[in-house]
């Protein structure tokens, strides 16, 4: 049995049989972590509430053809809160593709929230005609990745091909020992 196994280029002790053992067992660990990781990324892209994401409260200024902050940034799945007040004469703020159509009058504050579930940017206009510039009055939400999940994503597929990368050069070193030890110049 110990010729069989040395002219096999394996040692008695079966040390390649244990690493292709240990490297199922990590790559099966590693295939468990993707996909655990695609899963909560998917979740967040689809979230319909404000698990997916953190609360952000927003306060908007609106005066005669312009908001401000005339921008906001937000990650995907956050749940956006916007209390908007008005400095001189009647706003509306029309959110587009949520649905939300609110009057803001002055010196009165007009609260909207919604989650941020679509990336890319979210338009909201004044939706009340205030004057011949009417028109231009428009803001945006930004909504940008949520970097925490696909950083946590990023790093467990580094982590996997560090750990095969590892397991594999100690398999290089176990068959070249094998075949020392078959060769008899150990």
């Amino acid at each position: 049995m110990f010729r069989h196994t040395r002219r096999m280029g394996l040692r008695s002790h079966g040390g390649r049989a244990r690493f292709l053992t240990g490297l199922s067992l990590v790559l099966s660990f590693v295939f468990f972590l993707l996909l655990l990781d695609i899963l909560v990324v998917s979740n967040v892209s689809q979230a319909a509430g404000p698990a997916g994401g953190r609360e952000r409260e927003f306060t908007i200024t609106a005066r005669q053809f312009a908001y401000s902050p005339p921008r906001i940034r937000v990650r995907l799945g956050d749940r956006v809160t916007l209390r908007v007040t008005s400095e001189d004469v009647v706003h509306g703020l029309y959110i587009d593709g949520y649905g939300i159509n609110a009057k803001v009058y002055p010196g009165q504050e007009t609260v909207v929230s919604f989650v941020a579930n679509r990336p890319g940017k979210i338009r909201y206009r004044c939706s009340v005609i205030c004057g011949n510039l009417h028109p231009f009055m428009i803001g945006e939400v930004v909504v940008g990745p949520n970097y925490t999940l696909w950083g946590a994503l990023a790093l467990t597929v580094l982590a996997a091909g560090g750990t095969v990368l590892m397991l594999w050069r100690r398999g290089e070193e176990i068959r070249d020992r094998s075949e020392e030890a078959t060769d008899g110049t150990a």
